[in-house]
């Protein structure tokens, strides 16, 4: 499928500064326009109360733009809020990549380096299959699933998920691929008294009772009633399982 062409031919545009304040943005690449509460619609995109300074700035006819972001903060339609970020960035029909990276939303931080990769821009409207990641982050970067819930939707309807959606997940390590088929390297997590380090491919993704996970576990440690929690209501553990209390592998 051919990319989306996003500048004109033969037109190139550089700025040392530029600022927009209380600016808008929006992108259409289907039918499909109508808003979706607490999810991305990439078909209909609607970003408003974009306030952006950057440095450096170069658009041209290449499809290509990058620069420095010095300051950024936006709102998508879905509830999606960007309070802060600064970093280098480059947008290309085929990369969105943010390089020596901060950005926070009101739930998440972010800190080092995101890449999306696509075909073209269209690949959005099916962000878990055909949209690419390359994450790297650092040990201060932390997230909730209700920030990852905006990018797929169908987090919303899986019961175990909903319950977790506001806690706060401390994370670093490297991520990479589609969101249905990602591997991690050298990850560590921390969410409640949940601390795992180790590398993990899962595939199957979002569907989590359909997942497949291949995991090679460095550091474990949990809680049984924890461990409870997470499961889906469907599956029953021994009460026997219950003396364990606290549970560590290494």
């Amino acid at each position: 499928e051919r990319p989306i062409p996003i500048s004109l031919k033969g037109w190139l545009f550089a700025a040392q500064h530029f600022d927009l304040t209380n600016g808008g943005f929006g992108l259409r690449t289907g039918k499909d326009t109508l808003p979706r509460l607490n999810t991305v619609n990439f078909k209909a995109m609607n970003v408003e109360d974009i306030n952006i300074s950057i440095s450096n700035l170069v658009y041209g006819s290449n499809d290509t733009v990058s620069g420095h972001i010095d300051r950024l903060s936006a709102k998508e339609r879905s509830g999606l809020e960007v309070s802060s970020a600064t970093g280098f960035v480059l947008l290309s029909p085929n990369k969105l990549e943010l390089s020596d990276l901060k950005l926070s939303t009101p739930n998440s931080r972010s800190e080092d380096y995101i890449a999306f990769k696509y075909p073209s821009l269209r690949c959005f409207s099916d962000f878990i299959n055909q949209v690419k990641l390359d994450v790297r982050l650092t040990p201060k970067s932390y997230f909730t699933l209700s920030d990852i819930a905006y990018f797929v939707g169908s987090l919303h309807k899986e019961k175990t998920i909903v319950k977790h959606l506001n806690k706060r997940i401390n994370i670093s390590g490297k991520a990479k691929n589609e969101v249905s088929r990602l591997s991690a390297e050298g990850i560590v997590l921390q969410m409640g008294k949940t601390y795992f380090k180790g590398d993990v491919r899962m595939r199957g993704l979002p569907d989590f009772q359909s997942t497949n996970i291949d995991a090679k576990i460095t550091t474990l440690r949990t809680d049984i009633n924890e461990v409870k929690s997470y499961l889906p209501p469907s599956v029953k553990l021994p009460p026997e399982l219950d003396k364990l209390g606290n549970i560590q592998f290494s």
